[in-house]
């Protein structure tokens, strides 16, 4: 069994919205025009993209980059505005949390574990 497929189509709308959060300004409609948002959006298409194939290289659902940038939409705010580096540093980030780069020390095991451990609570505290 291969790689599964990427759905494009959720990965396109999913950076649409994060788009459409960074894009957003007081009393400023040129920066949340449709043609600002579309530009910023095929940027973080981009970024997203790359993630999903390196997920992929990994051995890593690349579809996993829909939800990461979902994650992400809710801690993107106006003031990112064009900035992409703090998008490609936390999908990094997400990237090594899902498929270390390299070989794990005993420190990052335990820090992982630790890490699976709080997820596992918080995932089964919000299904209430």
């Amino acid at each position: 069994m291969g790689t599964p497929t990427i759905d494009t189509s959720s990965l396109r709308q999913a950076c649409f919205d994060i788009a459409q959060t960074t894009s957003w300004q007081y009393q400023d409609p040129i920066a949340s025009s449709l043609d600002s948002v579309t530009s910023k959006a095929n940027a973080y298409y981009a970024i997203a993209l790359r993630f999903a194939n390196e997920l992929a290289e990994r051995g890593v659902d690349p579809n996993l980059a829909v939800g990461a940038m979902d994650q992400m939409s809710s801690h993107a705010v106006p003031p990112m505005a064009d900035d992409l580096k703090w998008l490609e540093e936390r999908l990094d980030v997400f990237a090594e949390l899902l498929a270390p780069s390299v070989d794990l020390t005993s420190e990052s095991r335990k820090f992982l574990a630790a890490l699976r451990d709080a997820i596992d609570i918080n995932l089964h505290e919000n299904e209430a």
